[in-house]
């Protein structure tokens, strides 16, 4: 970890006295998931299974990576908080809280990882004990067997590559009316203008009647730039298709990345007016730090 990125976790954890202990929690919990693929990682050089040290390697990275966000979102709570700046305050909560989600489940990915490829070299060395004996292989076993580099290439895929995005839009009366709120935009991500394609966006915020979605975005969707817009339609359809569809009056959205060159998008945060009051709409671009 780079002594800018140590410094910011750091500072960080200090804060951690005007938080939740569950912020406190979740740092330790990842310091140990660290050492533990720093063990294994060792371990599994010993014993020459280097898919497993691999596997371990990898992890660690994304450790730090989680690590590096965590402390970034506690920066965002506790600035926005000192500011009352409370929809912001919730929205960095809100994502802390995905963290620990994320990250429970990504731990039980790497042990489940792990496993299959426990089952895969003790079946390949069975496999091969037997082609000592019989001089040859079943086919039906050699074709069953677990495709380790398969799953490790899902998994990160699952983890790596893609920038989260997430939206925010203010909407009233959708449910007196029986109205969803749902998301469209020029990238393949948004559906390519398809309605039929459309993301539906769930209520985060019963009093202010907030509305939100997150999607998994390419780079390049977010180096290209996009468009994209919010509509109503019929919340109660007795088929998958949208209809009854209301847009919104304003001008499309619009969204040009502006790299610097010091770091990659990791996140982006976007909050929406309804009516296109550019006053009360905000792009948010989370960066990595310099390495």
């Amino acid at each position: 970890m780079s002594p800018k990125v140590l410094h910011r976790t750091q500072a960080a954890k200090a804060s951690l006295t005007s938080l939740k202990t569950t912020e406190s929690s979740f740092f330790l919990a990842l310091d140990e998931f660290n050492a533990e693929c720093i063990a294994g990682e060792t371990n599994a050089v010993h014993g020459r299974l280097y898919a497993h040290a691999d596997i371990f390697r990898q992890a660690q990275t994304k450790t730090n990576e989680m690590k590096e966000d965590l402390a970034r979102e506690i920066e965002n709570e506790i600035r926005a908080s000192t500011k009352r700046e409370h929809i912001e305050a919730a929205r960095a909560r809100k994502k802390i809280d995905q963290m620990q989600e994320a990250f429970q489940r990504y731990r039980e990915d790497v042990a489940a990882l792990t496993r299959i490829q426990t089952i895969q070299t003790t079946k390949r060395k069975c496999d091969d004990d037997n082609d000592d004996v019989n001089g040859s292989e079943d086919k039906t076993d050699a074709e069953n067997r677990y495709n380790t580099i398969d799953v490790m290439q899902t998994m990160q895929t699952k983890t790596s590559g893609n920038i989260q995005t997430n939206f925010f839009i203010r909407k009233d009366d959708c449910d007196e009316y029986g109205r969803a709120v749902r998301l469209v935009g020029s990238c393949k991500e948004l559906g390519q203008w398809d309605v039929q394609k459309s993301t539906e966006l769930k209520k985060v915020d019963e009093k202010d009647n907030l509305y939100a979605c997150s999607l998994d975005m390419s780079a390049k969707s977010i180096d290209d730039g996009f468009k994209f817009k919010f509509f109503t339609c019929c919340a109660k359809k007795e088929n998958n298709n949208v209809e009854d569809v209301d847009w919104q009056t304003c001008e499309d959205g619009s969204f040009r990345n502006a790299i610097d060159g010091s770091g990659e998008t990791i996140a982006l945060n976007f909050t929406v007016d309804w009516m296109g009051n550019k006053e009360e709409e905000r792009v948010w671009v989370c960066q990595s730090l310099e390495r």
